[in-house]
């Protein structure tokens, strides 16, 4: 359902073509470069992705993509690198998040949103991870549903939530949950 102008360019259409589609109203511009029909339903977690394609979805929002919160969040959760100019961005429905550039990618991966596109996403450790460090930011009843159901899975991943516990200097706190839930 999305357009893309250099996709269109690629089979020799002009870009005019597209101006002229958004003005008749057959195509809605989403940005620059990008389009859809006017009928189509928009994957807004796609769609702000392409708006600030520097973003990863972390925290509560990352728990909803992989299963862990059955919650769709009402305020996105994303993290940017630090230094990030987010001031375009409307703080009323993202909680922005701030790394280092040497933890921003650690556990960075792709998920298919609930509408089917894909986003970048921290994995599972790496979101566990996160929340165990910023508990106090975390709905009490997301954080228990989620630290219970990710010991209670038989095939978690503990060496790799482990060298990123260490990396984010929660290993102490993983720790506990480890030996208390596994």
């Amino acid at each position: 359902g999305i357009i893309y102008t250099k996709d269109v360019v690629k089979v020799n259409i002009r870009k005019e073509v597209l101006s002229n589609l958004v003005a008749t109203g057959e195509l809605v511009r989403l940005k620059r470069g990008v389009y859809c029909f006017k009928d189509e339903i928009i994957d807004e977690y796609y769609l702000f992705q392409l708006k600030v394609p520097q973003l990863i979805y972390s925290l509560g929002t990352a728990l909803f993509f992989h299963g862990y919160s059955n919650r769709v969040p009402n305020v996105l959760s994303i993290t940017v690198k630090q230094g990030y100019n987010a001031h375009r961005i409307d703080t009323q429905k993202v909680n922005i998040r701030y790394s280092n550039d040497d933890l921003f990618e650690l556990g960075l991966t792709t998920i298919q949103s609930p509408q089917g596109m894909e986003v970048r996403c921290y994995d599972l450790e790496r979101t566990i991870c996160d929340i165990v460090k910023e508990r106090s930011k975390i709905d009490p009843q997301i954080f228990s549903d989620a630290i219970n159901q990710y010991f209670g899975n038989k095939t978690i991943n503990s060496r790799r939530l482990m060298k990123y516990a260490r990396a984010l200097k929660v290993d102490d706190e993983i720790m506990k949950y480890t030996e208390v839930l596994r």
